[in-house]
Order: C-alpha cells, then sequence, then structure tokens
C-alpha cells in the first residue's frame, strides 16, 4: 500500500485519491468526494443540472453559513458560536496629543523627564516637539519605534553640534596679542591702508604673528641668472622681509601664496611658489624669533599696483603696500670693490681686480699669446647673504672685453695658470679665479653678461 490509494464506485467511476490522514484510505470512499453525480440514469439517460430557474436548484447539497464543517475523527470539533468581531482601537488618553500613556512615558524617558509632561520640554524646541507629536498621533502605533530613533538622534546631535561649534572656535580663537592687533574693521592682525616701503607692519595669521617689511620692487626683463633667456616674459620682483614675533617652537611656512599684486586688466596675481631669484622668499618655515629676507617673483608685466599679504592664498589681506617698480639698468662695478648686477640678479657679487700684462715667456703662460702679451684679471665671486645652494654656473665666456677703438672679444682658452672655463657658485663658499684677453689693449671696459647677452655690469679696465 502507496500513501495514497485509488478508488472506484460501484459503476466503476474514480472516486480520486484519499489522503492518507483523511478516512476511506483503502476504504470506502471519503465523504468529502462524496455528491450528486449528474449524468447518466439508470435508463441511460443524462440528467441535466438544475439552473438557478428550476424548482429543484435550492435542493442541492448546501452547507448553511451557521453551521460548522464536518469534523475528521480524531480531531477537536469547530465552535458553533458566533463569529468575533474585531475589539475597537483604544482611545487616547485626553490631552495626550493623540498618544496613549505608555507611548508618552516612553518618549519621557528617551528625552530624560522625569514628570508627566508634553514633549517641548525634552531639550528639543517646541516647533520639533509639535512636529513629533503630531507624526506620532497620526501614525499607526508601529511606527513610533522609528520615531523614537529619530527623537534619540536630535537628542544627541544637537548637543554634539555645539560641542563641535565650541570646539572650533576655541581653536581658532584669537590670543591677546592678535585681539591687540585687531583693525577697526574686526579682521584680526589687519593693517589698514598702505604701508610705507621701508617700514615694518604687525600682522597676524591663523598659525603665527609676523611683522612684515617690504622694501620695494623691480620689473625685471625675464627670469634670474642662469635662467635669463632672449625674449623671456617680464617678472616683477619684489625685495621684502619676514620676522616671526610669536614664540612658537613649530615652524610655519608662509608661501609665495600669501602675496598678490594687482595684474593687467584688474586681476589678481598670485606670487610664485619657486622663484629662481636668489635669495628667494617663496616658501620660508620659520620659528618664533626668525627673520628672512628675500624675493617674492609675480609673472606680470605690471610696474604700478598694489602689494597684498594674506594669512592664505587670495585671503583677507592684512596689509597692503603700493608699488611703483624700478627698472634694473647695468651697474658700473669699481674694480677692487664687490658689484651686484640689478638684471637678473645673480645670487652672488662680483669682484674684478686689478688688470695684468703678462708677456710672452713668462713662466705662468701655458701657450704663447698671438698679439705677444696677455692682459690678465682676477674674479671673485662671492655669495650673497641669505643665499643657500647652488647660486649658479659663470662661464668664462659670459665676460667680454671691449678694447678702446676695437671690436669685443672673449678671454682665451687657457693660456695663463688659473684661468677658468667656468665656475660653479655654491652659497656655502666664494670662488675666484683669472680671465686672460689675448690683446695688445691695456684698456677698456669689462662686460659681465647673462643668458640673454645683456651687459648686467661693466667695470673700466686700465693696466697701464
Amino acid at each position: 500500500m502507496g500513501l495514497f490509494s485509488r478508488k472506484r464506485d460501484a459503476q466503476g467511476l474514480y472516486t480520486g485519491d484519499a489522503p492518507v490522514s483523511a478516512p476511506g484510505v483503502d476504504g470506502a470512499a471519503p465523504g468529502a468526494y462524496q455528491g450528486v453525480m449528474w449524468g447518466a440514469d439508470s435508463e441511460g439517460s443524462f440528467q441535466t443540472p438544475p439552473g438557478p430557474g428550476s424548482p429543484s436548484y435550492s435542493a442541492g447539497p448546501s452547507m448553511p453559513l451557521s453551521t460548522d464543517p464536518p469534523t475528521p475523527p480524531g480531531m477537536t470539533p469547530f465552535s458553533t458560536g458566533p463569529v468575533r468581531q474585531p475589539e475597537p482601537a483604544p482611545q487616547a488618553a485626553p490631552g495626550a496629543g493623540g498618544l496613549d500613556p505608555a507611548s508618552i512615558a516612553e518618549i519621557q524617558q528617551v528625552l530624560g523627564q522625569s514628570r508627566q509632561a508634553p514633549i517641548a520640554v525634552g531639550g528639543l524646541d517646541p516647533a520639533t516637539a509639535a512636529r513629533i507629536q503630531a507624526a506620532l498621533a497620526a501614525g499607526p502605533r508601529k511606527r513610533r519605534g522609528g520615531l523614537l530613533v529619530l527623537i534619540i538622534l536630535v537628542a544627541i546631535l544637537v548637543p554634539a553640534g555645539f560641542a563641535v561649534y565650541k570646539a572650533v572656535s576655541a581653536a581658532t580663537s584669537l590670543t591677546a596679542d592678535a585681539k591687540a592687533r585687531t583693525s577697526p574693521d574686526g579682521v584680526a592682525g589687519r593693517h589698514v591702508g598702505a604701508t610705507p616701503l621701508g617700514q615694518p607692519v604687525s600682522i597676524r595669521t591663523k598659525d603665527a604673528a609676523y611683522d612684515v617689511t617690504v622694501f620695494g620692487a623691480a620689473s625685471q626683463p625675464g627670469d634670474a641668472w642662469g635662467y635669463a633667456r632672449a625674449g623671456s616674459d617680464p617678472v616683477l620682483v619684489v625685495d621684502a622681509q619676514i620676522s616671526r614675533t610669536d614664540a612658537g617652537t613649530d615652524p610655519v611656512e608662509f608661501t609665495g601664496w600669501n602675496w598678490s599684486v594687482v595684474g593687467t586688466g584688474g586681476k589678481r596675481v598670485a606670487g610664485d611658489i619657486i622663484t629662481n631669484y636668489r635669495p628667494d622668499l617663496a616658501g620660508p618655515r620659520l620659528v618664533g624669533g626668525e627673520t628672512a629676507r628675500g624675493f617674492v617673483t609675480f609673472a606680470t608685466s605690471v610696474t604700478s599696483t598694489s602689494l597684498t599679504v594674506a594669512g592664505e592664498v587670495y585671503g583677507v589681506g592684512l596689509a597692503t603696500w603700493q608699488l611703483n617698480a624700478t627698472t634694473p639698468k647695468p651697474v658700473a662695478g669699481v674694480v677692487g670693490e664687490g658689484a651686484q648686477a640689478e638684471i637678473s640678479r645673480p645670487g652672488f657679487t662680483v669682484t674684478v681686480g686689478k688688470a695684468e700684462v703678462v708677456p710672452d715667456g713668462d713662466a705662468r703662460l701655458g701657450h704663447h699669446p698671438t698679439s705677444g702679451q696677455f692682459l690678465v684679471l682676477p674674479v671673485d665671486f662671492t655669495p650673497n647673504d641669505g643665499t643657500a645652494g647652488h647660486l649658479g654656473n659663470v662661464d668664462r665666456e659670459a665676460f667680454v672685453f671691449v678694447p678702446d677703438g676695437a671690436p669685443s672679444m672673449f678671454p682665451a682658452s687657457g693660456g695663463v695658470n688659473d684661468v677658468f672655463s667656468f665656475v660653479s657658485i655654491d652659497a656655502a663658499a666664494a670662488e675666484s679665479g683669472h680671465l686672460a684677453f689675448d690683446t695688445k689693449a691695456t684698456s677698456g671696459t669689462l662686460q659681465l653678461r647673462d643668458g640673454a647677452d645683456r651687459p648686467i655690469i661693466t667695470w673700466a679696465i686700465d693696466a697701464s
């Protein structure tokens, strides 16, 4: 015997498979499968089921609504009592804004209240409390858990927001020194009005306090020594000094971006953060008490402009200066004295000593001069104060001698002991060497030229 048993009635009709748990398994067909059979009668005629208009239509099998269905053996009979109607929802307590007392107690517990009162006192503003009450009164009970979470988040985030605000305010608050420097318009450390050149002005950024002095500006025809080329764009070079006046021990960088000028068309131009002019003031890192002086450069051709220093790039101006840039010119050097070029502004000074005529046959000569003698000049290169690192190279052909009434010439290669082909100059030490010119002339003009072939320093030479 399997789980199901196939049964047929006396007429051979299939009466269905009886479930194993239902009566009639391997026995009589279950009553659940028995009913009026419409079809052929004993005489071979088919009976038609009665329709709704037939007198016997209501005589078919039916089950009154008030009676329970038949109960299978071994099971508890169904109740025959009346159908239970749904209970009405409990009414909210008066004055509770539509909330039952249990919900009010739960919300008060979340908000930390200790008395029976509307939730507007739970640390929330009245408007917020009113919105929460309305939402709780309108929504079903099952949504109150989410709203309770919302109340908790508001109660936590509002005090946390005030705490963050106070912490930021404390971190950025001004010291007594900074407050003393506050300008009439309320900007800390700001100096109102243009500052005279050469006069220090006190400013304060968010990190440090400074005295800033601007000495002047020059409109250079191009880049600095070693990088100058013909056709270069003009550069505005500002000579300035920064002294950190607070007692901080952590280095603070003051970059070229802290400076700006008004360029052509009124567009503001920030200072360069990398410049070839030495010493540079593009990004000194200072601790309290330290001072740095150097050049701040701007990629602009303007010569008359307003210079501004701020605590950050394009920030609120803390001090301003009116600039009228000078135009650099060749410097007339004096023999025996150091000379500082203005054009391309090398980071070193050059000193040319007294010229000497060395005739052919002198023990110092390396080869015979075509003219019968060499005009020899000693040259010294001294790093400028405040410079650091490599300051560039000087090739011997950067010097040109122009004899009186004769064409210019370059120094000879070799010919005399201690002549140089080029000199590499570093801020750590001075360098020296000799220039030798194969000429009968004993007087004329010596020139030092930059990479754009511009004379930047000249000396009058006389070996007589």
